[in-house]
Formats: structure tokens, C-alpha cells, sequence
């Protein structure tokens, strides 16, 4: 009975997986695609490096990275780096 209930939890959690994809994809910070964010960051990432990868300007980075972070989705390390959670 155990094998079936860790597979069951093994399942709604390769569900759950997907789930998450589709509603991150979604996700628009300020009208910016989430994804665009995850796509322009590697590791700690400086904010001139993410503006220059999104080709935004450093105002609507830095106003969807706060939003973000208040989503608990980006933290900030200090010195403009930042990384996603």
C-alpha cells in the first residue's frame, strides 16, 4: 500500500510540474512575459545585464523585478544582482 501512495505522490507531483510551466508561461509582470525574465538571467544576474538581454529599460526592469519579488519569484542580492527563486 505504500508503493501505490508514493507513486501517487509521484504522479500529482509530475502533475503538478506541468501545471506550474503553463502558469508561469502566462505570467506577465507589468505586460512583460515572465519567461522573458527566466530567459535574460543566469545564476546572479546583474540588472544591466538583464536590461540588455530583454532590451528593456532599466525603470520597467527594475519595476517588474519588485513586482516580482513581492511574488516571491526573484530576490535580490545586493548591488543590483539578482537571481530567480
Amino acid at each position: 500500500e505504500q508503493l501505490d501512495e508514493t507513486k501517487d505522490i509521484k504522479l500529482e507531483l509530475y502533475h503538478n510540474q506541468f501545471y506550474y510551466a503553463k502558469v508561469l508561461q502566462s505570467l506577465t509582470i507589468n505586460g512583460i512575459p515572465y519567461m522573458n525574465f527566466v530567459d535574460s538571467m543566469d545564476g546572479l544576474t546583474h540588472i544591466d545585464v538583464i536590461c540588455q538581454n530583454t532590451g528593456l529599460a532599466t525603470g520597467e526592469v527594475l519595476t517588474s523585478l519588485t513586482m516580482l519579488q513581492i511574488r516571491g519569484l526573484v530576490r535580490e542580492r545586493g548591488a543590483k544582482y539578482f537571481e530567480i527563486i
